[in-house]
């Protein structure tokens, strides 16, 4: 079909090719959509859709039965030649055009078209600008995996000059942990051969390549000191590159895991000005979030409510402002911003506006690859679990999260997960010997003389507060007292309020078992004083069990400091006698019943129980069931707790009581 012909100025229409080009970059749309495209009132584009449905371009019919609205629907393959003569010949309004037309495009199946193109070998100029526009979309939205998709393994991207392409190919082979193929791509660029996109040009684009080089050293060494890893993004701050907001919300992220909350608040502020100019509304709620996060761990929870509150109305003007309320950048920021209004109600002990934000955030989260933002939400659902009585759900969810690729390569979350998991343990009074051991936790113990080393490592206090849990299970309280005093110490070189008010809380919790009832009320007395100024509700009840006896003594001979207020007394007396003890069916989880026990174990497990009945050895095991033998060795530490047993024999004789295995010949 000649489209110049029939639509041209010989078939007697009075309007130009270029008039209604623009609707040939989305799929379908209705009046005032049109109108937007082709930059006319609403009735001139209904009569040019009319046309163009006479030229047997578009379907038609009504908005609605009684509306002479129209929606608009293009035949197969009736946009190319208007999109090759958009590009051909009307170049010079491309800009102006996509800014109009940019709300919808996303939608187009223009996008499956584009990467069809860039496989070709000649790549027509309309596919790498609109594959650059949509990559640079989706490095927005963190979405590296529909940006490989697009490009394909198969695409030979030497042919490819559109800077945005280039780019986010790099960035998303990173974030994918494809290193080697991104270090190719990096040796092939050649940065003074790319074109830049006419309405959005990329700002420095050396840099941004700069950038790329030392981010993928960053992520190459795993192992690279927190110094050597702050000092190399530092050294990628001096320009204002499209990656500038991920830069800045990492090195947020490595304070924050470090300890040091006020240059977090710092790094997070500029991230978020930053990603504001870009009009990244994902990287700026990551930044305000980051905010919020050391706003609380700094005792000041209620300019993080402020700050919050803030953010919500900021997104309520910007879903009025948006031309598209399903804008995907604006569900994951109301995400984020859901899940931070979840923890802070968590932490509030407002448990089911808690429970609420946290569905709608998860729900959105759980489709992204927002890694971050999802695990904390996860751990959060996880303490919410806990908070049910739902112990069993809690410790699957933990440990589903144990086994990802983000939590192995961010410490933090790994010390994070053991400390719950920890907990749970200790909720319910189980032993927890086989998450020592996974963790090393025996390795990880703090010594006096590194107390005042390394001082920014907020990570190392999860680790230390999960060790000591281990002693409180074991009813180890000499060594636990002495565990919660380097806590307190290193809590406050870090300032870091939340955590204190938790090595205070078990301080007092092992002197009072010690007897020595000065120092334990001294010990109480400035966690609830922290809790009461800070507005820490639930670290009472998340770290306090075991505490309300002394609470009692301490109400009885009128003990408590002259700062506390009563009623936030009788609400942590309230609260902590209500976790004091773990209700029936919370204990009934420390002893589970043959039933709940056969539903626990997975399949492996009940493969490794059989071998293990045979009377078989670790190494033959792992021989038979193709694994690796610390694999077994951490197999048996599930079995062993979830069978309650306490060595491989127990476990076997337990296996038969519930007719799992036949047989007994343990081998050692």
């Amino acid at each position: 079909m000649d489209t110049n012909r029939r639509l041209g100025a010989d078939s007697g229409y009075p309007w130009r090719c270029h008039d209604v080009a623009p609707l040939a970059l989305v799929e379908s749309g209705d009046s005032q959509q049109a109108a937007v495209l082709m930059n006319c009132p609403v009735a001139v584009a209904e009569q040019r859709l009319q046309m163009l449905a006479q030229a047997s371009q578009l379907r038609l019919k009504p908005v609605a039965p009684s509306s002479s609205s129209l929606h608009f629907y293009w035949l197969e393959s009736c946009r190319l030649p208007l999109l090759e003569r958009l590009f051909r010949t009307d170049a010079p309004l491309l800009p102006d055009i996509y800014l109009r037309a940019e709300p919808w495009l996303r939608r187009s199946s223009l996008q499956s078209w584009a990467a069809a193109a860039l496989r070709q070998a000649v790549v027509p100029p309309w596919a790498q600008w609109l594959a650059g526009r949509m990559c640079r979309r989706w490095l927005q939205l963190h979405d590296a995996s529909s940006v490989l998709q697009c490009l394909g393994v198969d695409t030979d991207l030497r042919a490819v000059k559109d800077v945005n392409v280039r780019i986010c190919q790099i960035w998303a082979l990173i974030m994918q942990q494809q290193l080697e193929r991104a270090e190719q791509a990096l040796r092939e660029l050649n940065v003074r051969a790319l074109v830049q996109d006419p309405a959005r040009p990329l700002q420095e684009v050396e840099a941004t390549v700069s950038v790329l080089r030392a981010w993928l050293g960053y992520y190459r060494d795993l192992a690279m000191p927190r110094a050597a890893r702050l000092a190399l993004l530092e050294s990628c701050m001096d320009h204002p590159t499209i990656l500038q907001p991920m830069l800045q919300n990492q090195y947020a992220v490595l304070q924050y895991s470090s300890g040091n909350m006020e240059l977090t608040l710092q790094h997070a502020e500029r991230a978020a000005q930053q990603a504001s100019s870009l009009g990244n509304l994902v990287q700026y709620q990551l930044a305000r979030g980051w905010m919020m996060a050391a706003q609380f761990m700094m005792g000041k929870g209620f300019a993080a409510w402020l700050q919050l509150q803030s953010d919500f109305e900021n997104l309520q003007q910007q879903h009025a402002l948006t031309a598209d309320d399903t804008d995907p950048a604006l569900e994951y920021a109301l995400a984020i911003h859901r899940g931070c209004q979840a923890f802070l109600c968590y932490e509030a002990n407002q448990m089911q506006p808690a429970r609420q934000l946290l569905l709608q955030s998860l729900t959105v989260l759980q489709k992204t690859e927002l890694g971050l933002p999802r695990l904390l939400a996860c751990i959060t659902q996880a303490k919410l679990f806990l908070d049910q009585g739902d112990v069993t759900r809690a410790e699957a969810l933990l440990a589903s999260l144990d086994g990802l690729p983000e939590t192995q390569r961010n410490p933090r979350i790994q010390a994070i997960i053991c400390y719950e998991r920890m907990r749970t343990r200790w909720y319910v009074g189980q032993r927890a010997d086989d998450l020592v051991a996974h963790y090393a936790l025996h390795a990880r113990c703090v010594r006096v003389e590194t107390l005042f080393q390394d001082a920014y490592q907020e990570e190392h206090l999860f680790w230390l507060k999960a060790r000591l849990l281990a002693y409180l299970i074991d009813e180890d309280y000499a060594t636990a007292s002495e565990f919660a005093l380097k806590g307190v110490i290193k809590s406050m070189g870090l300032r870091c309020h939340r955590h204190l008010a938790t090595f205070y809380l078990f301080k007092a919790l092992s002197e009072f078992r010690l007897k020595r009832d000065a120092d334990a009320v001294a010990s109480f007395n400035q966690a609830l004083l922290l809790c009461q100024q800070s507005g820490y509700r639930r670290v009472l009840t998340d770290d306090g069990r075991g505490l309300c006896e002394l609470m009692g003594m301490m109400q009885t001979q009128q003990r408590f400091l002259e700062q506390l207020n009563p009623d936030f007394l009788q609400t942590v007396q309230q609260d902590l006698q209500r976790f004091e003890t773990p209700a029936p069916e919370k204990a009934a989880v420390v002893r589970l019943s043959g039933v709940d026990r056969l539903q626990s174990l997975t399949d492996k497990e009940i493969e490794i129980l059989t071998l293990l009945a045979e009377g078989l050895c670790n190494k033959k095991i792992a021989n038979r069931a193709s694994i690796a033998l610390t694999t077994v060795k951490w197999h048996l530490q599930n079995i062993f707790s979830k069978l309650d047993a306490r060595n491989r024999t127990e476990a076997v004789l337990k296996a038969q009581e519930l007719h799992l295995v036949e047989g007994l010949g343990i081998s050692r």
